[in-house]
């Protein structure tokens, strides 16, 4: 399965890119380069101009594959629920008991399995750009026609597919879309205040508690 997920290529939106960076070195070097430059200085302080000194080429070369750095981290975030839409798929389709396929994808989700590497974009550091950065590809101004134009098809597979899962586990259940990505979006954030905001939160002993707690909310709010 490892090496099935290392060679994956993975569905894009072809308006999240002036040129497919996975077409070329540069190109690569310009993603897992920005994912490990995102992850030290933070969005806000991220540009082209620094990424091209860290990769040895220039601006203008960044520029034919993207507009701007948003457009980056928009790639970034279809990038990586592309990737982990076929995670689930993978990991999910052989069981038919719902509780545990919800718990499966839950753990997915959660990045509790780190085994495995892509053979190109790093999985770990991107998923770090996820809980730091990901809302800032949508808490924008003009959202409403990045959705028209399909930049977050890949994030809503993931929560149609846990959401099916909830509605397995109780048909008459009428939230499952607000539920799923309540608990995903709150998965993330509590990752991110655990490390940097941790009064917010209580004292876990690992992810996989996180992991835990959201699946038992969704859990009891389907069964009660």
């Amino acid at each position: 399965m490892n090496f099935i997920l290392a060679k994956y290529v993975v569905p894009v939106n072809p308006d999240l890119h002036l040129k497919d960076p996975l077409s070329t070195e540069l190109g690569q070097k310009i993603l897992n380069e920005g994912i490990s430059l995102i992850n030290e200085v933070g969005f806000e302080e991220f540009n082209f101009k620094k990424l091209g000194i860290r990769i040895n080429t220039t601006e203008a070369s960044i520029y034919r594959y993207f507009e701007n750095k948003h457009q980056l981290l928009l790639y970034l975030t279809a990038w990586y629920w592309g990737f982990m839409d076929f995670r689930l798929v993978l990991k999910t389709a052989n069981l038919t008991e719902a509780e545990e396929k919800l718990k499966i994808a839950m753990s997915e989700i959660a990045n509790i399995d780190r085994s495995f590497q892509h053979e190109i974009i790093n999985q770990h550091e991107l998923f770090l750009v996820m809980i730091a950065e990901a809302p800032k590809s949508y808490l924008v101004k003009n959202v409403d026609l990045l959705n028209q134009n399909g930049a977050y098809v890949n994030y809503k597979k993931c929560v149609h597919k846990l959401a099916d899962m909830v509605t397995e586990i109780r048909p008459s259940y009428p939230y499952p879309h607000m539920l799923i990505s309540t608990a995903i979006e709150g998965l993330y954030h509590q990752y991110f205040v655990q490390s940097h905001l941790p009064s917010l939160s209580d004292h876990v002993s690992d992810d996989n508690s996180i992991m835990e707690y959201f699946y038992k909310l969704i859990i009891h709010q389907t069964t009660i």
